[in-house]
């Protein structure tokens, strides 16, 4: 982690997503106490706690293995950090009632790790860390063992439980969709490196580079390279691979002519067109999700670009299909760093250029 600066409010859903190796769950481990930081301070409520134990500063961690003692039951798994802090019988064997019913695995007290489902230990080891009545909650990667249709409903479990407690929980993943669903706020974490923090919304519509703007949405986003032309009353204008030109709402203080620079779309502000348009290319592969296909099309220098059309498409491997842009686009500078856009939206015209279709972005 490298010159890592943050704030996680009281009460908030705070997600920090990033690839594989990005330093997220070390990031999660230096607040919970289980990491040294060699500089820096940690502050819970405007207190130090740097140098403090991870017992004594009131978190509670849920990890990616859900780490249940096998030998005891469900009962003895969340009553076990309550009896090793000194809370009496009585009043142990109550918050474990309500959580459990919170929970609904009030059926399964008695039972044994070995005898759950991955969703039922899950819910466990949750259990655990609410009976605590810690000051953070700590989830690193907790849904990613789990099934896709159980990790949407313990996503779904997770933002009840955050409503409910209206407690400060911080979450480690590596899917975006899981951050965007979930969080008040997300960090984008990339190379021990934040690269932007926002809300869901903010990241997706305005990403501040690169990285961000293909990591947050699925499916990603469309990058396309072109070459800057000139000036135009639009802003720019772009050569585009197989000889088409954009015209784009951009900051023409941004680069010079002859500068490379990439345009990104979304897949869903692409759509099918029987004109000319900006981008042209064969269909390479066909997802069919039954609201949506995903159509995979290669352009003239290589690069494959997704659009997202609405029900099932006839369209066959091989076919050359034609796409507009139908919705907002952003455009990167040679270095990753997004550029000021003029208006909200492009649209393409009938000699393949495209014109702002949307303001006030």
């Amino acid at each position: 982690l490298r010159d890592i600066t943050m704030d996680v409010a009281d009460g908030e859903f705070c997600v920090v997503v990033g690839p594989s190796g990005c330093g997220k769950s070390t990031l999660l481990r230096l607040i919970a106490g289980l990491e040294d930081p060699s500089a820096g301070t940690i502050l819970f409520g405007g207190e130090d706690v740097t140098a403090w134990p991870p017992a004594r500063r009131g978190v509670a961690m849920v990890f990616q293995s859900y780490a249940l003692y096998p030998h005891m039951t469900v009962r003895q798994n969340m009553t076990f950090g309550l009896r090793r802090g000194k809370v009496g019988r009585k009043e142990a064997a109550e918050r474990v009632h309500d959580v459990a019913c919170m929970l609904q695995i009030d059926t399964l007290l008695d039972r044994r790790p070995a005898q759950l489902s991955g969703g039922q230990r899950q819910r466990v080891a949750i259990g655990r860390a609410i009976v605590r009545h810690p000051r953070v909650f700590l989830f690193d990667e907790p849904l990613s063992n789990l099934d896709a249709e159980l990790r949407v409903r313990m996503r779904v479990e997770l933002a009840k439980l955050h409503r409910s407690l209206a407690a400060t929980m911080i979450h480690v993943t590596h899917d975006q969709v899981e951050a965007m669903t979930l969080a008040d706020r997300i960090v984008v974490l990339n190379d021990g490196v934040i690269e932007q923090v926002g809300s869901p919304v903010d990241l997706y519509e305005r990403p501040s580079n690169r990285f961000v703007a293909g990591f947050i949405g699925a499916p990603r986003m469309n990058f396309v390279e072109a070459t800057l032309f000139g000036e135009a009353p639009e802003g720019l204008t772009l050569a585009l691979p197989g000889g088409g030109h954009v015209a784009i709402p951009a900051d023409p203080t941004c680069a010079a002519p002859g500068d490379t620079m990439t345009i990104g779309v979304r897949p869903e502000h692409l759509s099918l067109s029987d004109d000319d348009a900006a981008v042209i290319g064969r269909v390479a592969a066909i997802e069919r999700l039954g609201a949506s296909t995903l159509i995979h099309l290669v352009i003239d220098n290589g690069c494959t670009v997704v659009v997202a059309a609405t029900g099932n498409v006839p369209v066959r491997i091989g076919e050359p299909l034609r796409a507009a842009v139908s919705g907002p686009c952003h455009l990167f500078d040679a270095d990753g760093r997004a550029v000021a856009m003029r208006g909200a939206g492009l649209a393409s015209t009938a000699d393949g250029t495209l014109t702002e279709a949307v303001s006030g972005r």
